[in-house]
């Protein structure tokens, strides 16, 4: 280490060193008590696959989150006490992808394996869960940034990691309660005027309060109580609202909302594009670990590949969001940020429909006959699968050409640059 000649405070880095420690406090208090709660249930006799899987499924995760705010503390602090650490802490990217995703296929079959052990996958199952998780990103972000690399500064990747693990997600998640709540009271409004369907909806809630935790984990016993209810054009128009609309929108305006902190310090299209990946990759990480806490048994690995795919979406569609908003700065272009915001919450919307209409495929065959619209929803939910597969195909595609396109504009600006225009 070298001492730097600069003395003056850097407020980002207090603030950045003030989140990370944090957040580091919260996720590793989080990961120590949930390890001590399953041992301790361990040893009263508690289900080690039922109780005690879950409560290490989230140790792991939270002991990783906090993990990944290290490097943020370690940059901010040396940044506040005027030191440089000789250790190289840029994100890390690699070249030979390829190996990285057969890797991601081969911990795919042996998570798959030990999710039908019964006595011991609670040992296993959940450092797999992260590497299932982290690997396809990891493998996103070094094909997104292939083409630009190191424009942004260690300091910056980080940052917006630790921004997105500690404010990001929850900021999201308030955003989308908010929202739902507003839309809840209305839809519970509307559904009062119609006593038949405010009766079912009322059996519905009855039924699953009498539900154990353990039982609650069982979506084909959730899906058997909510059948009459999700057969009715009315509450399928308010989901669909809900996830395809109100989802969407939030995320694709909030995800990228730790960029909005380097905006006024010459964020360029290319930084914008990089960072915007990096947020859509860490929102994708805390929302495929927070749906595989609680594992899913011998659909595990279908779980899995499914995350994937939401993986992509995100990613590919903040690095466009982030693209468009440091053009807004550099080149004026206020409409195209629009156009492209709107651009991402279709693919989302898109994406989340036909995710739903999975879900439904299965209930929707003994009702298929009562209406034309669910005629149309089954069919749907039937090349729902194949739909996903062309647009996860399309998502790659924008991700690849898009970060060509990317680095072929920051190469005219700087050569524009060293010829004085």
């Amino acid at each position: 280490m070298r001492q730097s000649a600069s003395s003056s405070l850097h407020l980002p880095s207090l603030a950045m060193f003030l989140i990370s420690g944090l957040g580091l406090l919260l996720y590793l208090s989080a990961a120590v008590g949930l390890v001590f709660l399953a041992l301790f249930a361990l040893i009263m006799g508690a289900s080690p696959d039922q109780q005690v899987l879950p409560m290490l499924s989230l140790a792991w995760i939270t002991g990783f989150f906090g993990m990944l705010l290290l490097p943020s503390l370690g940059l901010s602090l040396s940044r506040l006490l005027n030191l440089r650490f000789s250790l190289h802490l840029a994100f890390p990217l690699v070249r030979k992808g390829g190996w990285l995703m057969l890797f991601w296929l081969l911990v795919i079959g042996l998570g798959a394996w030990v999710s039908r052990w019964d006595g011991a996958k609670w040992l296993v199952l959940p450092l797999l869960q992260v590497l299932a998780a982290v690997i396809p990103l990891w493998w996103l972000l070094s094909i997104g940034q292939r083409a630009i690399p190191q424009v942004l500064s260690a300091e910056r990747q980080w940052g917006l990691v630790s921004f997105g693990l500690v404010l990001g997600m929850p900021l999201v998640i308030v955003v989308e309660v908010v929202m739902l709540g507003v839309v809840g009271v209305v839809a519970l409004v509307w559904f009062s005027a119609q006593p038949e369907l405010m009766s079912q909806l009322t059996a519905a809630m009855e039924r699953l309060s009498e539900f154990s935790p353990q039982s609650l984990q069982q979506s084909e016993l959730i899906l058997d109580v909510l059948r009459p209810l999700l057969v009715q054009p009315a509450v399928v128009f308010v989901m669909m609202i809900v996830t395809v609309v109100i989802i969407p929108m939030v995320e694709e305006l909030l995800k990228p909302a730790a960029l909005l902190l380097f905006i006024r310090r010459e964020l360029t299209p290319a930084a914008g594009f990089a960072g915007g990946l990096l947020c859509g990759a860490t929102f994708a990480l805390v929302e495929t670990l927070g749906s595989l806490a609680t594992p899913a048994g011998d659909s595990w690995s279908l779980l899995v590949l499914g995350r994937f795919g939401t993986g992509m979406l995100h990613t590919t569609t903040t690095a466009l969001v982030g693209w468009a908003l440091a053009s807004v700065r550099e080149q004026g272009g206020i409409w195209r940020l629009i156009q492209v915001y709107w651009i991402a919450v279709a693919f989302h919307g898109l994406w989340n429909v036909f995710g739903l209409l999975v879900g439904f495929v299965n209930i929707l065959p003994s009702v298929a006959a009562e209406s034309s619209f669910l005629s149309l929803a089954l069919l749907l939910g039937r090349i729902a699968p194949l739909v996903l597969g062309f647009l996860m195909l399309v998502l790659l595609i924008l991700l690849i050409g898009s970060s060509r396109k990317v680095a072929i504009q920051r190469a005219l600006a700087e050569s524009k640059q060293e010829i004085g225009l």
